[in-house]
């Protein structure tokens, strides 16, 4: 298949790919890094956003170095497109969408996480004969992609671009660091969902190991999950806004056998004994008898359902029983909430980001 680049040059797209994914994320400052699968630029986007995060903000030159380095990021084509031989992409190489676009109105670029960023690194071969430069497809081409041309400079494509091995973003997770942990926020929206998501950053469903812990959580996450579709209400005592998030802990191999899905020892129970679990309990609800799934679109039944996974209360309502830091077992896609927080072991070198320092 052959594609115009933007330059008024034709190049081959062939079926012959060597993708080699990493599975654990890459970690700059108090970010992490790791691949998303596309192949457009607005898919890539919504597969960063289900890992508590967006397409990268490059912020200045040297981050921009550092994901050439990380990601091995030489270029598809040279700066100069006469030194192309027949329009072939070098071997090997592979190309990433970033969060830079301009859809929403052209020619004001802005970066997809809403970051402010003065840095950019556009192609320039405007002193080459023929060279138009970056951005340069107007109406047409609104997302920026590295990867393209040598020297880590940036392009403008189409959304569903036919750029060799453009398929693929780099997505940017902002992380909350608690001794040797990462913890952030991942989409579901059930159980099973949020934990693939975890495990795409190189982790899990948060482990809760102690009371400390468990309340950290509580403060840090309370104003960050949505209920009911709300978000961020974290001190009302309304019984229909009781923010919650998947954690970890489910008993589906055994009923009545909880496990944390990390495999780490259980050293910290919370209200696990404390009547908030109600495993095979009978329960009334519109669910699917067989699967034990909600589905609002069935008949109101009683039936007695398999409530394998858990999540944590964070904030809203307290009658002594409910309470922020609670934990329950639910259905895996219980639809008031639809996000977990995701545990990722960092190693001991990594040091902390250091807190600025006050005025």
């Amino acid at each position: 298949i052959s594609f115009d680049d933007g330059y008024g040059n034709t190049a081959k797209l062939t079926s012959e790919k060597n993708i080699v994914l990493k599975k654990d994320p890459l970690i700059l400052g108090d970010s992490l890094y790791t691949i998303v699968e596309g192949p457009t630029w607005t898919e890539a986007e919504a597969n960063a956003n289900k890992l508590g995060g967006h397409l990268v903000t490059i912020n200045d030159e040297e981050e921009n170095e550092w994901l050439l380095n990380q990601f091995d990021i030489d270029g598809l084509y040279p700066i100069d497109f006469r030194q192309k031989i027949d329009g072939e992409p070098a071997d090997g190489e592979e190309a990433y969408w970033i969060g830079f676009t301009d859809k929403d109105e052209e020619g004001n670029w802005k970066w997809s996480s809403g970051e402010d960023s003065d840095y950019s690194n556009w192609l320039d071969d405007t002193h080459i004969p023929g060279g138009t430069g970056s951005p340069n497809g107007f109406t047409r081409e609104n997302y920026a992609y590295i990867g393209g041309y040598e020297n880590g400079t940036w392009d403008d494509q189409l959304d569903d671009s036919p750029v060799p091995t453009l398929d693929k973003g780099i997505a940017e997770t902002k992380f909350f660091r608690r001794g040797n942990s990462a913890y952030v926020v991942v989409e579901g929206p059930t159980w099973e969902e949020a934990e693939a998501n975890a495990n795409k950053l190189g982790g899990h469903l948060v482990t809760i190991n102690d009371a400390e812990e468990n309340q950290w959580l509580v403060e840090t996450f309370a104003s960050l999950v949505t209920y009911n579709g709300r978000k961020g209400d974290a001190t009302t005592n309304e019984e229909d806004y009781i923010p919650r998030a998947w954690i970890g802990l489910n008993d589906k191999k055994t009923e009545g056998t909880y496990e944390w899905v990390s495999g780490e020892e259980i050293t910290y129970r919370g209200t696990l004994d404390s009547g908030q679990f109600s495993g095979m309990s009978e329960t009334t609800g519109r669910f699917n008898p067989e699967t034990g799934l909600r589905d609002d679109s069935l008949p109101l039944i009683t039936a007695f359902i398999d409530q394998d996974v858990s999540s944590i209360q964070l904030g809203g309502f307290d009658n002594n029983f409910w309470f922020p830091g609670a934990w329950e077992d639910n259905w895996s896609n219980y639809t008031h909430y639809s996000q977990g927080i995701a545990e990722i072991k960092l190693a001991p070198e990594i040091e902390p980001v250091p807190e600025p320092e006050p005025e």
